[in-house]
């Protein structure tokens, strides 16, 4: 549910702006505003790799992407129907959202590879850049998830037969072969 993912983010965000957060610390704020903008720029990739033409794409002039939606709804009277954006205005919002996440956002204050980090935006970006053929972006953005530490301090596992692979996959830990992975833990969700 992209919208849905889309309203909480909006929610955190306004929190974070506003002030609303309490007891949280300097860091932990940077990081939850960090993984919102991550999020809601995730899911209006998704709404327009779905519901719209890439920029540039377009067929028979049909530019439009899906409705942008940056404020939260905390009431009735707050509902919102906007119009379809355009979809360079939508994959203008998405590389926003990820520019600034990545500026918020760090490799070193996650906990696991659950967490979404300054990495995981940037591949992130590199792969919204590439659909839109700003090809020096896909470069930029590629080459510093590949130099980031975090992501490449152990070595790749190696499976020597398919059980071992099997049993690899299976088993929760932070793998060397990914930046950022869904976890299957009590800790983690």
């Amino acid at each position: 549910d992209n919208y849905g993912q889309i309203y909480r983010a909006n929610l955190i965000i306004d929190a974070v702006d506003n002030g609303i957060l309490q007891g949280a610390s300097a860091a932990q704020i940077n990081m939850f505003k960090g993984e919102a903008l991550f999020f809601r720029a995730l899911a209006y990739f998704q709404l327009a790799m779905s519901y719209s033409y890439l920029p540039g794409n377009e067929v028979d002039g049909w530019n439009k992407g899906v409705p942008i939606i940056l404020t939260p709804t905390k009431k009735l009277e707050d509902v919102e129907f906007p119009e379809r954006s355009t979809n360079v205005e939508v994959y203008n919002l998405i590389k926003a959202d990820l520019t600034s996440a990545i500026a918020i956002l760090t490799n070193t204050d996650r906990p696991s590879k659950a967490y979404v980090s300054k990495a995981v935006a940037q591949a992130l970006l590199s792969r919204v850049s590439l659909y839109t053929l700003d090809l020096d972006a896909t470069i930029s953005n590629a080459n510093a998830v590949l130099t980031t530490a975090s992501v490449n301090t152990k070595a790749t596992s190696t499976a020597t037969t398919g059980a071992d692979l099997v049993t690899m996959w299976r088993t929760y830990k932070d793998k060397s072969e990914s930046i950022w992975q869904i976890s299957k833990n009590s800790a983690d969700n």
